[in-house]
């Protein structure tokens, strides 16, 4: 008799993507979670992966910007505008006030920038988004999880509050936290990446660039990490994928991880 195993499924195919690879599987999700009317598309450009919005606009079919990047955040908001505009189309009879009403809302182009804001006003405003969000299983955040109150001071929090919280957004302290940082280390990376979700989350274009200059590519690595050869890999799988008799161990996840451990030797 052939064990069972348990298939990837919509909730936990997840658990086995990667990096970019989570990003389009949630995409394709959020996607499928459109309003009717109102799609997501990908696009891109040298300076990164954009989103766009398409629906019918009059007779034709139109693609337009929403200002949102091709990241988990970016995703979130590209589909609570889709809502927005999907309702909008609805209630607007006239064409050139929705546009009005698209450049107002959904790109904020009459937004008068507000130069006084603070380090901390700004912190406020990326920790506000980051628990609206999702996890990379795309559940909910939630402020009582500890595992996602670790997740905000590991990725977020330990470098935010280096800013001076008190001070006017300003590119000579953020960049003067980001060099504190050995550069090519992870901790240089991390803090890097940190303080462009900042920038790009107050809509700082300049600060943003200056921060895109800088190269944050990991170089120095930890002297004890663990190595295994390919020889003993292969030992590992053959071992893995023998296992019989115990019908706790399913053979498809056990391949599954077996594909996750290659892909961190590669």
């Amino acid at each position: 008799m052939s064990e069972k195993s348990n298939p990837v499924t919509v909730s936990t195919s997840a658990d086995y993507l990667v990096c970019y690879e989570r990003i389009l599987d949630y995409f394709q999700q959020a996607q499928k979670e459109c309003p009717k009317g109102v799609g997501l598309k990908r696009d891109r450009k040298a300076s990164g992966g954009y989103i766009t919005l398409q629906f019918k606009l009059g007779d034709k079919r139109v693609n337009r910007t929403c200002g949102c990047y091709l990241t988990m955040q970016g995703i979130t908001d590209a589909l609570r505008k889709a809502h927005l505009v999907a309702s909008a189309l609805q209630s607007f009879s006239s064409e050139s006030r929705f546009l009005a009403w698209y450049d107002d809302v959904i790109l904020d182009k009459n937004v008068i920038k507000n130069d006084l804001m603070t380090l901390g006003e700004a912190i406020a405003k990326v920790e506000k988004e980051y628990w609206e969000g999702r996890t990379k299983r795309r559940q909910q955040r939630d402020k009582n999880n500890a595992s996602h109150q670790s997740s905000w001071g590991c990725v977020y929090g330990q470098y935010f509050k280096l800013l001076p919280r008190e001070a006017i957004i300003n590119s000579v302290d953020v960049l003067s936290v980001v060099h504190v940082k050995k550069q090519g280390t992870k901790c240089f990376k991390n803090c890097l990446s940190a303080m462009k979700k900042l920038a790009e989350t107050i809509g700082d274009t300049e600060l943003l660039c200056r921060l895109k200059e800088i190269d944050g590519t990991q170089t120095e690595f930890r002297e004890y990490l663990q190595t295994l050869s390919v020889d003993d890999f292969l030992k590992l799988r053959i071992q893995v994928l023998s296992v019989s008799g115990d019908k706790r161990y399913h053979l498809e996840s056990r391949k599954r991880w077996l594909w996750v451990f290659s892909m961190q030797m590669v």
